[in-house]
């Protein structure tokens, strides 16, 4: 006769949400917003030139930079599309949890049975999918930063030998880069509105902090540009201050500490086994997903009132 399928019996701590809070999940999708309006904005900047004067090298770096303020767009609606799984696995999650408080899902002790969520585990399925798109973007992104500063690397070396790197064609890419630099420093569109979210932990980072405080650090430090220093500094933020905030953020927002867990309940479950959790550990359980779900909507809504202030500026610009 065959021995009985053995239960597996998980704890509050196994169905927790992430070790990464809402708030800095929120972060990491400024972080790629910064991004975004830099690139953004710096091609907007060289699209005033004109074209036909434009010579062979200038015309590479400016295939270069739009491909970038391409990747950076798709690396933020990647990172944008993840967050929103997020919010909807955490829905997923409650939903499935408050089931708990219904006598079909209890057995006679009162532990809550675990039954074949399609909802939690394609909201699983989905973040998975986009952290991976996600990654991909960066990587995309990061390896076009290489390539762009390589070739201005290449040109200073070669502006070297003749005597001066300060020609007209550093003074086109500084003009880009710096005016931007000087947006970010004043606090104007391309720092994201900073409005604390109600109920999320204080002390939170403010809106893109980090690449924003950097960018801020670095127009400080190179006003005038017309030192080899100030364009090693440019050079090397662009070559290594970027792609590791934009890695950072793609690496917090892509941590799924529950796929775990549910990989164990679904594969115990195909196999027939019973899957429960003890009155208290539901309890607990389910009272963490209900408040990370409501940090969520909260976020949601801070986040398009954020939207319509960016439209607001935008048709200011305009």
């Amino acid at each position: 006769m065959p021995m009985p399928a053995r239960a597996l019996r998980l704890s509050a701590q196994d169905l927790s949400p992430g070790v990464d809070g809402v708030e800095q999940l929120i972060e990491s999708v400024k972080e790629m917003k910064v991004c975004k309006k830099l690139f953004d904005g710096w091609m907007h900047e060289l699209d005033k030139g004109s074209w036909i004067q434009k010579t062979e090298l200038e015309h590479r770096l400016v295939w270069s930079i739009d491909k970038l303020r391409m990747d950076a767009d798709s690396a933020y609606e990647a990172a944008k599309r993840l967050l929103a799984s997020r919010r909807s696995f955490a829905n997923a999650m409650s939903d499935m949890l408050d089931a708990s408080t219904d006598s079909e899902s209890t057995s006679e002790n009162g532990d809550f049975i675990f039954r074949n969520n399609k909802r939690v585990m394609h909201s699983g399925d989905t973040i998975v999918m986009h952290s991976m798109a996600l990654s991909e973007q960066v990587a995309m992104m990061q390896e076009e930063l290489t390539a762009l500063v390589d070739m201005i690397d290449q040109w200073k070396r070669n502006e070297k030998k003749k005597g001066s790197i300060f020609t007209s064609l550093w003074d086109w890419i500084l003009k880009g880069f710096t005016s931007i630099l000087s947006l970010v420093a004043a606090g104007t569109a391309f720092v994201p509105s900073i409005r604390p979210l109600a109920g999320i932990a204080s002390g939170t980072l403010h809106s893109g902090a980090r690449l924003a405080t950097a960018l801020s650090e670095l127009v400080q430090r190179s006003q005038e540009g017309r030192e080899e220093s100030d364009m090693d500094r440019i050079l090397n933020f662009l070559r290594y201050r970027i792609p590791l905030e934009a890695k950072r953020a793609e690496a917090c927002m892509s941590r799924f500490r529950e796929c775990h867990a549910l990989l164990q309940m679904d594969d115990a479950l195909r196999e027939g086994r019973t899957v429960t959790m003890n009155r208290e550990e539901t309890r607990r359980a389910r009272s963490k997903w209900q408040n990370h779900r409501k940090q969520y909507e909260r976020a949601k809504v801070a986040a398009q009132e954020e939207d319509e202030d960016d439209r607001e500026v935008s048709l200011i610009d305009l």
